[in-house]
């Protein structure tokens, strides 16, 4: 099952645990690029828990690209978030 089928099975919003999961990232840097990057907000619960829409997940992908994969930095990306 791909990313882009998980996103879509009809869910509104999944877990830190599912998008980790979905991503092959972990739970802590998920919250860390959270506080990174501003950009990256999910909602929360009342009980205080993260609940990420396909849209949030579409720029943890971004971020991951762009972190992981390409070497950019904190600062880079801010810049690079803007000229979008």
């Amino acid at each position: 099952m791909t990313v882009k089928e998980t996103v879509t099975e009809g869910k509104l919003y999944y877990s830190i645990g599912e998008v980790a999961k979905m991503l092959n990232l972990t739970a802590s840097q998920i919250r860390f690029w959270e506080t990174e990057f501003p950009h990256l907000r999910p909602k929360t619960n009342r009980k205080g828990d993260r609940r990420y829409r396909s849209e949030d997940i579409d720029q943890i992908k971004v971020i991951q690209r762009l972190v992981k994969e390409q070497g950019y930095t904190c600062l880079l990306y801010t810049s690079y978030a803007a000229d979008e």
